[in-house]
């Protein structure tokens, strides 16, 4: 059931028609219901998969708190468990031919990581972490701890949330007033934009094939392919989030922002603030601020080199991990690491000033900067490590000017604006500040160009992170 389709539309509608009519204590139960048939949508075997590590996780969580002695222990083995089970899938696509180079079997192994996994996996490590350190309590209710992990709109891609903040949500009455409605179709529709439209078009206008087949094309075509695939990512994953934030606000269930403005960053660490922030929140909280406060005990001192080195490699490798644990993948994320360590030598010299008191030539500058060293970042993300090898070594010696195509940069500079209009306020909700008739005029707008771009495209767009 991909989300951008008349069949989610249909789903999301009937899901709230019933949900209405139900009394308050059935609502969670048919949520949990409606959840588990989008996701047998996708595979009845990863609904399965999804209701044993919630199995596991509820119990374990119990057997936690009451524990009283070798807690960290105990906390630690749970963690080891849920780690365990995401690598078996996460690694498990090369089983069948490691099991058949030694020549143990003749049939096919094949072991899929299920959809969304790895977003179910770090709210439940952090769901045991924060009960160990008496952040929360664990769960009684079932089926509200099951819908924690199963909820529809974020369990393909995303955002990540923490049971502190889900779970309340859950046991308490939820208002959908005129202002929570209001915000919730602007984020769908938004969302359609952003998706639909921008990502939509860059797709449209920017083949894959550029940068999968660097041979067959010029430094400045590659150039283009890079930061057509920049701008494409961003759109159509913050499209996704804000298309299901939106529709999450419908059933009256908030979910956490995951990107403010990421184009409009001052240096990297504010960038991992700004882009996929429940998972740079969830890295920062559970493995860089730990590993910090251990360095500074040891050396509680603003130029600790320890300090300022091993804690941003260790969280963006495991970022790299997390998205696929491939060696392009562990690359991006040591580059990534890299970068904020640099950022953080500098900043012993030079002292960071906020956005906005800084100089326009110097936010600008930064701003091509920081979008080059991302660019950069961005190879081998998307590309093997041999790959990204040729695409370099033909932007760098089969350079070749041409002509831009502009359509490409209006749609890349309407994502611009789109953002800038939302930064300079520092209000996501700005646009629900215009006058009653622009607003209007700029939603149906918005949907008469998805509806064009929508046909434009060969199959329905849908979005798998990572």
């Amino acid at each position: 059931m991909p989300l951008i389709s008349l069949k989610f539309a249909i789903f999301v509608l009937a899901s709230l028609l019933i949900y209405y009519l139900l009394p308050g204590k059935l609502q969670n139960s048919f949520l949990l219901l409606a959840s588990y048939y989008f996701y047998v949508s996708w595979s009845w075997q990863f609904a399965l998969i999804l209701l044993a590590l919630t199995v596991f996780n509820f119990f374990y969580a119990q057997h936690l708190q009451r524990c009283q002695t070798h807690k960290r222990a105990i906390l630690w083995l749970g963690v080891a468990a849920n780690l365990a089970f995401f690598l078996f899938f996460l690694l498990g696509s090369g089983l069948g031919d490691l099991i058949r180079r030694f020549g143990l079997t003749s049939f096919e192994v094949a072991v899929l990581l299920p959809l969304g996994f790895g977003y179910h996996v770090l709210e439940s490590i952090s769901y045991l972490v924060d009960i160990s350190l008496r952040l929360g309590k664990p769960s009684t209710n079932f089926i509200d701890f099951t819908l924690f992990l199963a909820y529809f709109p974020k369990l393909i891609s995303g955002p990540i949330e923490r049971a502190r903040k889900f779970l309340p949500q859950l046991s308490q009455k939820r208002v959908v007033d005129n202002q929570v409605l209001a915000r919730s179709l602007m984020l769908i529709v938004i969302g359609l934009l952003r998706s639909t439209v921008l990502a939509g078009m860059i797709t449209v206008l920017v083949p894959a094939s550029v940068i999968q087949d660097p041979l067959e094309h010029t430094g400045f075509q590659l150039m283009m392919g890079l930061l057509g695939f920049a701008f494409y990512l961003y759109n159509q994953f913050a499209g996704y989030t804000d298309l299901v934030r939106g529709v999450s606000g419908l059933f009256g269930i908030e979910l956490t922002r995951n990107f403010a403005q990421p184009i409009f960053s001052k240096d990297f660490s504010d960038f991992w603030q700004r882009w996929h922030i429940s998972l740079s929140q969830w890295l920062r909280d559970y493995i860089y601020m730990p590993l910090s406060r251990a360095l500074l005990r040891r050396n509680p001192t603003r130029s600790n080199k320890a300090n300022l080195i091993l804690p941003p490699l260790a969280t963006m490798f495991a970022s790299g991990l997390w998205h696929g644990g491939s060696p392009n993948l562990l690359a991006w994320g040591i580059l990534n690491g890299l970068y904020v360590v640099i950022e953080n030598f500098i900043n012993l010299f030079r002292h960071s000033a906020p956005n906005a008191k800084r100089p326009l030539w110097r936010a600008v500058l930064g701003g091509l900067v920081l979008l080059g060293l991302a660019l950069f970042a961005a190879i081998p993300f998307k590309l093997t490590l041999g790959h990204s090898r040729i695409l370099l070594g033909q932007m760098l010696f089969a350079w070749g000017w041409q002509m831009p195509d502009l359509l490409v940069l209006a749609v890349m500079l309407a994502s611009v604006v789109l953002d800038w209009l939302q930064f300079r306020r520092n209000d996501e909700f700005v646009f629900l500040g215009w006058p009653r008739s622009l607003q209007a005029l700029a939603a149906v707008l918005a949907v008469f160009a998805v509806v064009i771009v929508y046909q434009l495209q060969n199959a329905p767009a849908t979005f798998v992170y990572p």
